[in-house]
């Protein structure tokens, strides 16, 4: 059965993404803050150096993977 709790834990890891998507993508679209040469920029940087940077830091630091994989059940924490 799911809880109010889990519900809870579900929405507040969410939102802050969602909000930060949404002010993304108002700075490009509504605010014009960022323009679109500036968006190529960014993306190239994040393909280029942030995901490579941050798959390597996965597979590196031991442990890391574990509590990604890890499945909870009933309160309690089933490892693979």
């Amino acid at each position: 059965m799911i809880s109010g709790n889990d519900v809870y834990e579900v929405i507040s890891a969410l939102v802050p993404l969602y909000v930060a998507m949404f002010l993304a993508y108002g700075s490009v679209r509504w605010w014009g803050v960022f323009t679109a040469e500036q968006c190529s920029g960014i993306n190239l940087f994040v393909d280029t150096f942030a995901v490579p940077f941050m798959g390597f830091k996965l597979i590196a630091v031991p442990g890391s993977t574990r509590e990604i994989v890890s499945i909870k059940v009933d309160s309690d924490v089933v490892e693979p």
